[in-house]
């Protein structure tokens, strides 16, 4: 597969479970009061963007940005490792699990997010970026069909 297909593809991958991560925890704080929409937007605790106040549309953007380099390096690492299709799905997987372990710092450096104690907050985190696992796995297979990444 030639490189330019590979970027353009894991790109595409990682903007639509970005919007589906961004639109499902939007959804779960607009509805329930639950505050992992502004926790995934956060941004408070990065020392150059901590100091400024971004509107929704940028902080959404740079959830992307984060996602889309997600998705690069996962296609990257299932590549170079020649990962089965089952297996493909594991480490994408275990991937997001461990990403969603950054709740814990970013709950203690910020004001705006829930409290490190919501154990609400915790649940729907991790089974949001379960999902943005699978959502990933699932479009890896169908945009890399038939091909060894």
């Amino acid at each position: 597969m030639r490189k330019k297909d590979f970027v353009i593809k894991s790109i595409i991958a990682g903007t639509i479970a970005g919007l589906f991560l961004g639109y499902l925890f939007k959804y779960v704080e607009v509805t329930y009061n639950i505050r992992v929409y502004t926790l995934l937007l956060n941004v408070d605790f990065m020392p150059i963007f901590g100091n400024y106040h971004y509107p929704e549309t940028v902080e959404f953007l740079l959830h992307l940005l984060i996602s889309i380099g997600l998705s690069i390096v996962m296609v990257y690492i299932i590549y170079i490792k020649k990962y089965i299709k089952r297996h493909q799905l594991i480490v994408v997987i275990l991937v997001s699990i461990f990403i969603a372990l950054v709740y814990f710092p970013m709950t203690v450096l910020s004001n705006r997010t829930p409290a490190i104690t919501s154990v609400e907050a915790l649940v729907v985190w991790i089974v949001g970026h379960l999902l943005f696992g699978i959502v990933s796995a699932s479009l890896y297979l169908i945009l890399f069909k038939n091909k060894k990444i």
